[in-house]
């Protein structure tokens, strides 16, 4: 017979991990929340939040390990079909994970199903609440993809789960390689993590992210100009390398946006993660990206160019602006350098010989233009070339 969580708690708790703090404290009136494990030897991560007052604030949550046997707990068993555009059950081999939604509105991924004989899967024992479903087959024909079947999971569907569920995903297929003949546009870049530590709360050092899903999808044909009626097909998929590195080629005109895979950690719209391949004022069609991932987001910035070839110590801030930039450096190795401020009609409303006399930092203002994005550009006049393009944005 299932027991009330609760109930279970306030009777028969195992501590295999005891709180180190000064608060004593009674289990009785407070809530709980399961949150990991499925299987049935697991210790699972439960989240006590205290609703009377003592020694800690009121609304403080503490975390206990808890020893207990996924069949004393309220749990259901999630069955996933994956299929092909054809509708028939995928033979590659295949992963299926679990990501069980936090009340924080991030993700723990509770469990892995490998099928080395096609697209079928039994998670035993999950406990109920809310999860998203996600299906990994082989990468040179198929895309991760959701329940929902989408390939982005803000735009899945979540399994509510309170009793033993079927579920089927139509596993989408990987874009076709694009070749010479599609077009000549290049878009490469790195992916960096900066996260805190969880346990004290220091902040690590920001490392490349290996092995982490990324993408282009490119507006169709037809599409509105007003960017929320926008529809956009999947035209690049990969993973970065062991270096943090994407690269996607042979792109074709058109408007393209840039996404990163971190389920419950969204993209910062406001940041460069839209952009025309043929765009007035970017030279060669060549976009470098550079994407930080934190606990509040994912962050994109366009750097055309390395800035340690052009500045030493560079740093541009604040951007987004108000009206105000600053651009610091220590020097300038580049000697013949204009710097140019092109807004996204093509017209030049700033443009300056930079000097390596400028004290180490130039200054730009926009408060008198409006609001919305800018190219500010680095021209290496000795070379006849665009040596850096930032993306700037004035709210």
């Amino acid at each position: 017979m299932r027991q009330n969580i609760r109930t279970l708690l306030l009777l028969s708790l195992v501590f295999a991990h005891v709180f180190t703090g000064q608060a004593q404290f009674s289990l009785q009136g407070y809530s709980t929340g399961v949150t990991g494990g499925i299987s049935e030897s697991a210790r699972y991560k439960t989240e006590i939040s205290t609703n009377e007052a003592g020694v800690r604030p009121r609304g403080e949550n503490y975390s206990f390990y808890l020893g207990l046997a996924a069949a004393n707990l309220e749990s259901a068993i999630v069955s996933v079909t994956a299929t092909n555009s054809s509708d028939a059950i995928i033979t590659e081999d295949t992963d299926a994970y679990l990501l069980r939604i936090r009340p924080s509105g991030n993700y723990d991924t509770l469990g892995r199903v490998n099928s080395n004989a096609g697209g079928e899967f039994d998670f035993a024992s999950v406990f109920h609440g809310n999860y998203l479903v996600v299906v990994d087959s082989d990468p040179q024909k198929y895309v991760p993809t959701y329940y929902g079947n989408s390939f982005l999971w803000n735009e899945a569907d979540i399994l509510v789960l309170a009793k033993d569920t079927l579920t089927e995903i139509t596993v989408n297929s990987k874009p076709r390689e694009l070749t010479s003949n599609d077009g000549d546009g290049l878009v490469r870049g790195t992916i960096e993590e900066d996260f805190k530590d969880s346990e004290d709360g220091r902040i690590d050092a920001r490392r490349r992210a290996a092995k982490k899903k990324c993408g282009l999808r490119k507006r169709r044909r037809g599409g509105r100009t007003d960017q929320d009626e926008d529809e956009y097909e999947l035209i690049a998929y990969g993973e970065t390398n062991s270096n943090g590195e994407f690269e996607y080629g042979f792109l074709p005109e058109g408007t393209y946006r840039f996404f990163v895979e971190y389920p419950g950690i969204p993209m910062n719209e406001s940041s460069f993660v839209q952009f025309d391949v043929g765009e007035a004022g970017v030279s060669d069609n060549e976009f470098v990206l550079a994407a930080v991932v934190t606990e509040d987001g994912i962050t994109v910035e366009l750097i055309l160019g390395i800035t340690d070839e052009v500045f030493t110590n560079f740093n541009i801030y604040p951007n987004p602006t108000l009206g105000k930039i600053s651009i610091d450096f220590s020097e300038i190795v580049v000697q013949d350098l204009t710097m140019e401020v092109i807004d996204m009609n093509g017209r030049t409303i700033v443009s300056r010989k930079v000097e390596n006399n400028e004290n180490k930092r130039l200054e730009i203002d926009l408060s008198s233009q409006p609001t919305g994005q800018y190219i500010l550009k680095f021209y290496d006049n000795a070379k006849s070339k665009t040596a850096l393009t930032f993306r700037v944005i004035k709210n």
